[in-house]
């Protein structure tokens, strides 16, 4: 069903793409197409009823829709499409690739960067390779940007623009407290400006920047660009709050162990050896003829998980 819905909306924003020339008529169909098949079926979020996913969507799809518009009309958009003539070129080089960027959770998913943060570069391998090769490819297309506004004499009210958008990341920086957070539309929205060029290359950087833009929206909303360290690592463990490891069941030791309490559970007596808020066992060994776990269930007030070693005589392993 999900590539069914892609293959129609493929199809349907080609044609259309195809007997448009008209910059307006061509950028917001094509918008809101790219946009609904995202979010509905391509990226959607984590909602599994149909009718909470459409209201999920349909809250976003307004907000997006203002910052179409200033894309176009206020970023580039409209100067990097009016009067173009050549609709196959138009299709492909920037139709595209706003597909590529709506589909980057397929198209960019062998790029070994989820989140775009300290934390997150140390924790995935091959991070900081990949974002290096990134910057070094950005670093090449501005220099090639800059030339193309040098030749139509309008460097000096880009650079400008960007020196702004450089100042208050800086600021941002320096908060305390706070983290930044260059979610998918951020980037697009900082970029697009530099695409403000009627060339083919500025044709493709800017169909795959409104991509981009399409799904950061339609999966993940208008998130904050300033986060708090908690909400920035969200269910992510850390370092200080990791959870001990047992390397094998059969060999397992406590490291302080808790004043045995003897407990029981009908004819079974049992002995709680740990109380901890979360732990994880590794390699475990389910022929252990020793070996039980249990977790109390969630209190009003915070509670610690208990993991119970059970007697000789139980055979069974239970969470």
């Amino acid at each position: 069903m999900r590539w069914s819905i892609l293959a129609l909306g493929v199809v349907f924003t080609s044609i259309l793409s195809l007997f448009t020339s008209s910059p307006a008529l061509f950028f917001f169909p094509n918008f809101v197409g790219i946009f609904w098949t995202t979010g509905m079926s391509t990226d959607p979020p984590n909602i599994r009823v149909v009718a909470a996913l459409f209201s999920n969507i349909s809250g976003k799809f307004l907000p997006a829709m203002f910052v179409a518009w200033v894309m176009f009309d206020k970023m580039g958009v409209r100067r990097t499409l009016g009067k173009l003539t050549a609709q196959i070129e138009k299709t492909v080089l920037w139709l595209g690739p706003c597909w590529v960027g709506a589909l980057n959770n397929y198209t960019l998913s062998f790029i070994p960067i989820q989140r775009l943060n300290a934390h997150d570069l140390q924790q995935q391998p091959g991070a900081k390779a990949a974002l290096a090769i990134i910057i070094l490819i950005l670093i090449v297309i501005a220099g090639f940007q800059v030339w193309y506004f040098r030749e139509e004499g309008r460097f000096l009210k880009y650079i400008k623009l960007y020196a702004l958008f450089i100042g208050s990341i800086v600021i941002f920086l320096l908060i305390p407290g706070l983290n930044l957070r260059l979610h998918h539309y951020i980037l697009a929205l900082l970029l697009l400006p530099g695409t403000s060029l009627q060339t083919r290359p500025s044709l493709i950087y800017q169909g795959l920047l409104v991509g981009l833009f399409i799904n950061g929206v339609a999966r993940w909303g208008f998130d904050p660009v300033l986060q708090t360290s908690a909400a920035l690592r969200g269910d992510a463990p850390s370092a200080r709050h990791s959870p001990p490891s047992f390397p094998r069941s059969s060999n397992w030791r406590v490291p302080t162990p808790a004043a045995p309490t003897s407990r029981s559970r009908g004819s079974r007596p049992m002995t709680e050896r740990l109380t901890v808020s979360a732990f994880s066992l590794t390699m475990l060994n389910a022929s252990a003829p020793t070996l039980k776990i249990a977790k109390t269930t969630r209190l009003p007030s915070p509670g610690p998980g208990k993991l119970i070693w059970a007697c000789p005589s139980t055979s069974d392993l239970r969470s």
